[in-house]
């Protein structure tokens, strides 16, 4: 009966605490779960408190997939967001979603073009330097941008080569 009770309480706390979290920030399913699970709550407790949660519809892998992506596709590439997505535990399918829901209204050609163009900025590689630079130089600003999963004709569209 007091295993019982401290369980009622532990839940309690854990529904709460949860529910504190998710009102700063959205979490995937997956970093809720990791997240509790920190904060020391048993398996049992956790998998009962994001049932809970569930249920209200708060947690929602496809809404802080698109977030994440209208928050990063300016500077990211599509391929590296995929990438951080999983790392996130959002889901193959959900992931497609967000993918074509927030891509879908605006060209992406343009849009991969301007991630680019940020990256450049960042490597201080304007559009005077980049007319100064050598072909080595730019084959390594080159390596750098498809490591991050950009598309290789739209790199070199970009650099001029």
């Amino acid at each position: 009966m007091e295993k019982e009770v401290e369980h009622k309480e532990l839940l309690i706390k854990g529904k709460k605490r949860a529910l504190r979290l998710l009102e700063r920030k959205d979490y995937s399913r997956k970093e809720l779960w990791n997240r509790l699970l920190k904060d020391g709550y048993e398996e049992a407790v956790t998998e009962e408190i994001i049932s809970y949660i569930d249920g209200y519809h708060y947690l929602d892998d496809i809404r802080v997939a698109g977030n994440y992506i209208r928050g990063k596709k300016e500077y990211k590439s599509k391929r590296e967001l995929e990438f951080l997505l999983k790392q996130k535990g959002i889901n193959e399918e959900d992931i497609i979603l967000a993918m074509e829901e927030n891509y879908k209204n605006e060209d992406g050609i343009a849009q991969e073009e301007l991630a680019i163009a940020r990256q450049l900025q960042k490597y201080h590689a304007s559009e005077e330097q980049l007319v100064d630079m050598s072909y080595e130089e730019k084959q390594k600003i080159a390596a750098k941008l498809y490591r991050k999963g950009f598309d290789s004709e739209k790199i070199r569209k970009m650099l001029r080569m």
